[in-house]
């Protein structure tokens, strides 16, 4: 029970961080004024007591600190993209580069290098993946759909889940985006309107956080 304690009151901790972190990170013209700093503090530090719950009660101790630190980079990761349509290089990619550690830590004795391999090549399908959705919406629509940072991010994606769990990630980001593109158009619009813009970073990291937690 002690270190469920100690998991929870460090992940608040850490949910207090998100936010400046996240306004450093991003520049500060491009981050939107409709979240104020004192509600997303409170978005986070709820966001990130949330997962650290739910990781508690699914996952092994053993397994809790990796939980724990991949809770807060999607939840900074979250933030900076709903206020400012932006993912740092500087979390996505040191977010890929430690699912690639903790894959290589938790792999089975003997089995690290066809670990990391896969998991490499689950990171470079997720990345081709957004690449590929980026160049028919610029090609074949004439405009920019998605970003750069999406593709990175679902890079980390598969760096974290591997090949077997990276589909289930994305299904469940591109349904809960759409799901929530299709509300909000609705409700500002009066109308389903495809061209609706809303960050989709957040819903790419509900599909990384739920493969990995119960994957």
């Amino acid at each position: 029970m002690k270190t469920e304690v100690l998991a929870v009151t460090f992940a608040i901790a850490l949910g207090m961080l998100a936010v400046p972190l996240a306004e450093r990170l991003v520049n500060s013209e491009r981050t939107s004024g409709k979240i104020g700093n004192g509600v997303a503090t409170g978005l986070a530090c709820g966001g990130m007591l949330l997962l650290t719950l739910h990781a508690v009660l699914l996952l092994p101790g053993s397994i809790l600190p990796f939980a724990i630190l991949l809770a807060f980079i999607l939840t900074t990761i979250t933030i900076a993209d709903i206020r400012s349509l932006l993912i740092p290089d500087a979390l996505s990619l040191p977010l890929l580069s430690s699912g690639l550690g903790v894959a290589a830590w938790l792999s089975p004795d003997g089995d690290m290098v066809m670990t990391l391999a896969a998991h490499c090549l689950a990171a470079a399908g997720g990345f081709l993946v957004i690449w590929l959705l980026a160049e028919y919406w610029r090609r074949v629509r004439g405009v920019e759909g998605i970003g750069m940072g999406d593709a990175k991010l679902l890079a980390a994606t598969g760096a974290w889940v591997g090949p077997a769990l990276l589909p289930m990630a994305l299904l469940i980001a591109c349904l809960s985006g759409l799901a929530v593109g299709l509300s909000y158009s609705l409700a500002v619009r009066g109308r389903a309107d495809t061209h609706v813009v809303i960050p989709f970073g957040p819903f790419i990291s509900l599909g990384l956080w739920l493969a990995f937690i119960h994957g």
